[in-house]
């Protein structure tokens, strides 16, 4: 029984369940104790191939990280380091700035690598098989969905920009004269997407369409192999708080 239970493999409701503990585990976790942390998952990551996966989403939301984490510096009191425009940066401000964003960057790369093994209908069936309301799986479902319309929609968009001789990447176009195909662009997709989504939903309602239509629970919940994992993550978060 053991074995056959090993044999099918970590459900995605344990997964999801896993990634929520160590993010849990990350935000109260202390400085070195994130540093720790850090390292244990770029290792993971490096083992799992998915380096370029998941430094590409970080990326995305570095610079409006790096914008909240600026401030921090200014805004906690402690030993004043060197003053800027009347400010006082302090040393609690840099060490509480450095936490903030390691909890953040840290936390975005549990993310990534439970997404870079899972498809969208294996997160949707573990969010089902975790009882998150049904509503709530059911907007994820559909949002998924939305997604790949909007990138189906932008990528005929850009093939008929490129078919009319314009492409945004050319330098030899003007940069006023980008920002004004991109804006109209990013107007035309939504208005699209929009006007897409408003007939699939008409459809789907004609063909009655409602709560209870779909059941993504798969029937299993946890098998040993997800317990004997949830429990070596809350062991090891327990560990790191204890001795560092």
């Amino acid at each position: 029984m053991w074995r056959l239970s090993c044999k099918e493999g970590v459900t995605p409701a344990a997964r999801i369940l896993t990634s929520v503990i160590a993010i849990v585990g990350i935000v109260v976790a202390s400085l070195r104790a994130l540093l720790l942390i850090g390292l244990i998952l770029t290792l993971l990551t490096l083992a799992m191939g998915a380096l370029r996966y998941t430094v590409r989403r970080i990326l995305v939301v570095l610079p409006l990280l790096i914008m909240l984490v600026a401030v921090h510096p200014f805004t906690h009191e402690g030993r004043e380091i060197v003053s800027l425009f009347g400010l006082s940066m302090t040393d609690e401000g840099v060490l509480a700035a450095l936490r903030l964003f390691l909890r953040i960057v840290l936390s975005l790369t549990v993310a990534s690598l439970l997404l870079y093994r899972m498809d969208e209908a294996g997160l949707i069936r573990g969010l089902a098989d975790l009882r998150v309301p049904y509503e709530i799986v059911m907007i994820i479902a559909l949002m998924t969905r939305y997604i790949r319309l909007l990138r189906g929609e932008l990528h005929t968009m850009i093939m008929a920009q490129k078919a009319r001789c314009f492409d945004l990447r050319d330098r030899r176009i003007p940069l006023r004269r980008k920002a004004e195909v991109l804006a109209s662009t990013i107007g035309m997709l939504f208005v699209r997407t929009s006007e897409r989504a408003e007939h699939i939903y008409m459809g789907m309602i004609s063909r009655g369409f409602g709560r209870g239509s779909i059941s993504y629970r798969s029937g299993n919940f946890l098998n040993s192999c997800d317990l004997i994992l949830i429990g070596l993550t809350l062991a090891f978060f327990i560990l790191i708080d204890l001795i560092l």
